[in-house]
């Protein structure tokens, strides 16, 4: 039997698709179901970023919304360095890439996969937040992130769902500097 996470029926915050182009795929989900606006990151700084175990930078922006209390997030990469979204992707290639769920023990969370046999495709800081990304396609046919549950990730998650609260329609691609 395989260890059961501290935490059943865990909330998936995040929906994640990998594109060709952010703007044009905020424009699609924009005008098809209604969904924004998008923020915008572009060239996101990952510190301490490791592919498979690996020092590995990889250039990629991001574009995320909220769809009720789902976040859906677009991933453009920007290079051709391997990467978890490659891993899925060839470039010119789109596609669903991973559900998110934040950790309240998100080291405890890593080594649970782990013991499952799940490999980390993917591992890095975003400015306080540990984050990585779970092979999980050979059973649930995607990944799963994990975030580290921090006052940053929770303040950043909140802006962006208050930014998406009574939207109006206009501007449907803003920059996350603007949270």
């Amino acid at each position: 039997m395989l260890p059961f996470p501290t935490s059943m029926n865990h909330t998936v915050v995040q929906a994640a698709f990998v594109v060709n182009s952010l703007k044009s795929a905020a424009e699609k989900w924009t005008n098809t179901f209604g969904v924004g606006p998008f923020f915008l990151m572009e060239n996101n700084k990952i510190n301490d970023p490791k592919y498979r175990g690996l020092a590995n930078e990889v250039d990629f922006s991001t574009a995320i919304s909220m769809a009720g209390d789902v976040q859906i997030e677009l991933v453009e990469q920007h290079c051709e360095n391997p990467s978890c979204y490659r891993d899925m992707f060839a470039r010119g290639q789109e596609g669903f890439h991973h559900i998110a769920v934040v950790c309240d023990d998100y080291l405890q969370e890593v080594e649970r996969y782990k013991s499952q046999g799940y490999e980390l495709a993917f591992e890095g800081v975003f400015g306080t937040t540990n984050f990585c990304y779970v092979d999980t396609r050979s059973d649930i046919s995607c990944m799963v992130e994990l975030l580290e549950d921090t006052s940053q990730i929770r303040t950043f998650f909140e802006a962006i769902k208050k930014g998406c609260v009574d939207w109006d329609g206009s501007k449907p691609i803003r920059s996350a500097a603007d949270l």
